[in-house]
Formats: structure tokens, sequence, C-alpha cells
């Protein structure tokens, strides 16, 4: 992928970040405890071989500005905020022109994915 590739790739990654943090404050949680009283979205699947993902900081959240785990919103959510699934297939649309991106992959490393490092 060239440079110029790249650069307009980040820049629709960057702008979704921008939109879905205006959102943030919708997913409560508090040492990895979730508003609706279970594990936060944060909580890798059984199965894995971490417990958490290794961005989250128990005291504070997330440490990254990862894209796809802003733009996910769990279905407790988006019960409380229904107004919300309009602008999520609007993200997750702009999210498909953006190839590979993975949950708790902080933006650096999606960048330096995309220029294949």
């Amino acid at each position: 992928m060239t440079e110029e590739e790249v650069a307009e790739k980040m820049a629709i990654y960057d702008k979704l970040c921008e939109e879905a943090s205006q959102y943030a404050h919708l997913c409560d949680f508090k040492d990895g405890v979730c508003a609706r009283g279970g594990q936060s979205c944060c909580i890798l699947q059984p199965g894995e071989r971490r417990d958490a993902c290794d961005q989250l900081d128990r005291a504070n959240g997330c440490r990254i500005t990862s894209l796809p785990c802003k733009i996910w919103f769990c279905g407790f959510l988006r019960d409380l905020h229904p107004e919300l699934d309009a602008k999520i297939a609007e993200w997750k649309e702009k999210a498909s022109l953006l190839p590979h991106m993975l949950f708790f992959q902080s933006r650096t490393d999606y960048e330096n994915s995309l220029r294949g490092s």
C-alpha cells in the first residue's frame, strides 16, 4: 500500500474515532465491571490465554484508541440508546473501507499493519 493510501485510510480511521469518542461516556465501567453489572467488553472471550485486553487499565479503562472497540456497542447499551443504531450502521459502513482492523489493536499497530511493518 502506498503512503498516500495509508494516509487516506488513517484519515478515515481518525475521523471515525473522533465521532465515536462523543459517545464513549455511554460505556460506563469501573475496575473492569460494566454498568450492567457484568464484565466489561474489554474482557476477552472464554478460551483465550489472557483474561483481559492487554490495553485495559483496570482503574482507568482503555489506554489506547482502538477504532473497532470504539464503534462496537453491546446489546445492553444499544437497548438503552436505540438512537445509536443509525450512527453505528454509518460507522460500520465507513469502517468497511479499512482493511484488516482488529479489536484491541492500537492505532499505531493498525497503521503499521497497512504499511506491512
